[in-house]
C-alpha cells in the first residue's frame, strides 16, 4: 500500500485541508494506517467520515483504522511531511477513533 494513495483519497473530502498518514505499532497486526487530518476553517468532519470517504474509493485494508484530528500537519520548512513529528502526534490528539476489525467507527 502506498500512503501517498491513501493520502489523495482523504484530501478529497470537502473538509480536508491537509493529512498525513502513518503506520502506528500495533500488537495484533503489527501496523496499523493512521490518518493525521486537518480540517478547513469552518467545517466540520467525524472520524467515520473519512473513514467511510476513503472507503468509497480504495479497497477495505486501506482505510485509516485510526483518525486523529490536528490543527496543522507538522511539515519542514520545504513543505514536506515532518514524519517523525507526526509519529508523536497521535499520542496526544484531539479526538481519536479506533476501529475494530470490521472497520467500525467508535468513541468520541
Amino acid at each position: 500500500m502506498f500512503v501517498e494513495e491513501v493520502e489523495t483519497a482523504i484530501l478529497s473530502h470537502p473538509a480536508v485541508r491537509d493529512t498525513l498518514v502513518i503506520g502506528l505499532a500495533d500488537e495484533r497486526w503489527g501496523s496499523r494506517v493512521t490518518a493525521v487530518v486537518a480540517l478547513r476553517e469552518g467545517m466540520s468532519a467525524t472520524d467515520r467520515e473519512i473513514i467511510d470517504h476513503v472507503g468509497e474509493e480504495l479497497a477495505d485494508y486501506k482505510r485509516p483504522r485510526q483518525v486523529v484530528f490536528v490543527a496543522e500537519i507538522p511539515r519542514s520548512p520545504t513543505g514536506k511531511a515532518d514524519r517523525p513529528a507526526a509519529n508523536a502526534s497521535p499520542r496526544r490528539p484531539k479526538r481519536v477513533c479506533r476501529n475494530q476489525q470490521q472497520g467500525v467507527g467508535a468513541g468520541r
